[in-house]
């Protein structure tokens, strides 16, 4: 060691090999097809595929991780569809990702960066240094296939883009400056995949473990690590602190795994009918957030508690669109003005309709409250004669369905709820 040498085994290779092959690559005909095929996946304006949008002008670096453990069913289940199928975890885990995007961004186009290794050749990989590049995957999600032909779609997609990674981001951004203005970045998130393995037997009483620097560019960085050789899976999610709370990123995993464990389940089904929601989160949104019924006054019409309203806070909004809004007064007086105008230009049809309509909705079950019987649609009717109503065809109307059986007016509710 003091004369410079090393005793007992050969030096690595220094890192000047690596920048040599770097020259001849760029001098050679692989470069150019390399360059081809991102100019050809890229021949369209790419749109950055992202989450959110930070929350202020001056976007911080700082980011938290929040890992999650696979259940040892989920892991065993992903062992044996990768066995059975010749398929591999990054690629469970990307498609699963993928549709996840899809699915709350409604898009089709959806870019994500996949970290690789960049060490092309056995000398490579004993030289000392970062060798990491990451490769701009787009994938153009198709949700009427199978979970399985999705799988196979987006594994072709990955192969072609792996054979080409050797071209390095920067120069595909480059590229895509001289065609299309304002490109800064092609992805906002990142998924990479840890299976670096550690030999237990020369370490027995170490573990392998890495630790978060806290500090990153893209708002998402997702890491599936498959390290530690004992058949589990760990998910870490480095993100943004100025973009996501912690609470997204456990909705994020739940519904990305749910993703995962339904087309494993079920790999025949389509992209498009993957469950991604659990039942109690669907019964919240769709049954909870709606419970919006209250007690309604007997007796009066929508028109008249409007009316009423008005008179309690005729300078509060009513109405909002766009850029504009009416308060209660001016929307009544709106309101009032149609409707005598209508009343006076003699729109019998228009008059016919309003009491038809209205009595068909009575009949309806609604998100805030269940149909109302016959009689209480007729009394409703009666309620608004002469005001919201006009008197003389309420009673031509209620007269026909007097004369009408309960089977043709309830199209099939039992006479009994009446």
């Amino acid at each position: 060691m003091l004369d410079g040498s090393f005793a007992g085994f050969d030096p690595p290779p220094s890192y000047r090999i690596f920048i040599e092959d770097e020259i001849k690559y760029m001098n050679s005909d692989k470069f150019e097809k390399d360059r081809s095929f991102w100019k050809e996946t890229f021949n369209s304006y790419p749109e950055i595929t992202a989450l959110k949008t930070r929350k202020t002008n001056t976007p911080s670096s700082a980011a938290k991780r929040k890992s999650f453990v696979l259940p040892d069913k989920l892991n065993k289940k992903i062992t044996e569809f990768c066995s059975e199928n010749r398929t591999s975890v990054f690629m469970l885990f990307f498609c699963a990702l993928t549709i996840y995007l899809n699915r709350v961004l409604n898009k089709e186009d959806i870019i994500i960066g996949v970290p690789v290794l960049n060490r092309s050749n056995a000398a490579h990989k004993k030289i000392m240094g970062m060798f990491i590049s990451t490769v701009p995957v787009r994938i153009f999600a198709d949700t009427d296939l199978s979970f399985a032909d999705f799988l196979d779609s987006a594994t072709k997609e990955w192969m072609k883009a792996l054979r080409h990674h050797k071209y390095s981001y920067n120069m595909i951004i480059d590229d895509l400056r001289e065609r299309f203005e304002g490109i800064t970045d092609l992805y906002d998130i990142t998924l990479s995949y840890q299976n670096g393995k550690l030999n237990k037997e020369d370490v027995v009483q170490n573990e392998g473990r890495w630790h978060f620097c806290g500090h990153q560019k893209q708002s998402l960085v997702i890491h599936v690590n498959d390290r530690e050789n004992d058949g589990s899976i760990v998910v870490d999610y480095d993100y943004l602190t100025d973009v996501f709370t912690e609470k997204e990123i456990e909705f994020l995993h739940d519904h990305m795994i749910r993703i995962l464990w339904h087309g494993l389940d079920d790999p025949a089904k389509s992209v498009a009918k993957l469950e991604m929601v659990s039942e109690i989160e669907k019964k919240k949104v769709l049954y909870e957030f709606n419970k919006t019924s209250c007690d309604y006054p007997s007796g009066k019409t929508i028109i008249r508690l409007f009316e009423e309203q008005a008179e309690r806070t005729p300078h509060k909004n009513a109405v909002y669109y766009a850029d504009k809004s009416l308060t209660y007064d001016e929307f009544n007086r709106r309101a009032n003005g149609l409707a005598w105008r209508l009343i006076s230009e003699g729109t019998l049809l228009a008059r016919i309709i309003s009491v038809a309509d209205a009595f068909d909705a009575m009949l309806s079950d609604r998100a805030y409250r269940s149909r109302l019987t016959v009689e209480e649609a007729k009394q409703q009717l009666l309620n608004g004669a002469g005001t919201q109503f006009d008197s003389h065809i309420v009673s031509v109307f209620l007269e026909i369905i007097d004369n009408m059986k309960d089977t043709d007016l309830l199209h099939g509710t039992p006479s009994g709820n009446e």
